[in-house]
């Protein structure tokens, strides 16, 4: 499957949501990793699936991070296929999906990193 977006970078889209508890757990971790890997060439996409931005506002406290949107489109579920949360995807550079991660993952991990960072280095 091929995701129609300009872009020189590996994007990793994640779907997740405030009423999650894994998503909850796991999403800390991840944003953190993909701040640590932004001169690696690795974006982050965190898609809430939440039905109110005020909902998402009010989980980070009224500060919401950069990486993270919202959508009630569910055309952007049905194009990457997710079926439960959390539930993560690994897009190349030309838009081509190379990896999914269903279910929660610890982010944190070394592995997580050196692994996100093979994918770049090909």
């Amino acid at each position: 499957m091929a995701i129609t977006w300009p872009s020189d970078r590996i994007r990793v889209v994640h779907f997740w949501a405030t009423w999650c508890k894994p998503c909850r757990t796991e999403l800390p971790g991840l944003l953190a990793l993909a701040r640590g890997l932004r001169d690696d060439g690795i974006d982050l996409v965190a898609v809430a699936v939440d039905d109110s931005w005020s909902d998402i506002r009010a989980f980070f406290d009224g500060d919401v991070p950069p990486e993270v949107m919202v959508t009630t489109d569910p055309e952007v579920h049905k194009r990457f296929g997710v079926s439960t949360l959390p539930d993560t995807y690994v897009v190349d550079r030309t838009g081509n999906l190379v990896e999914r991660f269903h279910g929660a993952r610890d982010w944190r991990a070394a592995a997580a990193r050196e692994h996100l960072r093979a994918l770049v280095a090909h």
